[in-house]
C-alpha cells in the first residue's frame, strides 16, 4: 500500500477514535462498513484530506488534482465510513455550547438551538437530558 494512502486511511481510523489494524490492507470486501462516523467527523476528515492531498496526492489520485476538496469528497464517498445520527455518547457529561458546535454541523447546531428555544438552559451549555430528548426525535 502506498505511504500516502496508508496515512490517509490511518487518519480515517483516528478520526473515529480507532487505530488502523496492523494487518489492514484494504482488500477485505466492504471493510469501510465496519465503522461509522458523524457528519461532522466526515466534514473534518474531508477538510484534513483536502489539505493532505496538496502535497501527497500520489497513490490516492491518478493525477495531480485541480480541486483537492472534490478528490477528498470522492475518496470519502467511495471508502468513507457510513454516517450515523448523533448519539448522547458523542458528548461529554457537561455539554458546553462550544462542544455542541465542534461535534454538530452548522445545520445540526442551528436545528438544535431552534428546538431549545423556550426551554430552560444554563448560560454555560445544555442539560444532557435535553440533548438526549432532541437526539431521540
Amino acid at each position: 500500500m502506498n505511504d500516502n494512502l496508508q496515512k490517509a486511511l490511518q487518519y480515517m481510523f483516528l478520526a473515529i477514535g480507532e487505530e488502523m489494524p496492523a494487518d489492514f490492507d484494504g482488500k477485505k470486501k466492504h471493510w469501510y462498513r465496519e465503522h461509522s462516523w458523524t457528519e461532522k467527523q466526515q466534514e473534518d476528515y474531508i477538510e484534513w484530506l483536502s489539505n493532505f492531498l496538496r502535497h501527497n496526492w500520489r497513490g490516492i489520485a491518478d493525477h495531480k488534482p485541480s480541486n483537492y476538496k472534490d478528490v477528498a469528497k470522492e475518496f470519502v464517498y467511495e471508502y468513507g465510513w457510513d454516517t450515523r445520527k448523533l448519539k448522547i455518547e458523542d458528548f461529554t457529561p457537561v455539554i458546553p455550547f462550544g462542544q455542541l458546535q465542534e461535534i454538530m454541523t452548522e445545520e445540526e447546531y442551528k436545528n438544535f438551538m431552534d428546538w431549545m428555544t423556550g426551554k430552560t438552559c444554563s448560560p454555560y451549555g445544555v442539560y444532557p437530558d435535553d440533548l438526549e430528548r432532541y437526539l431521540s426525535i
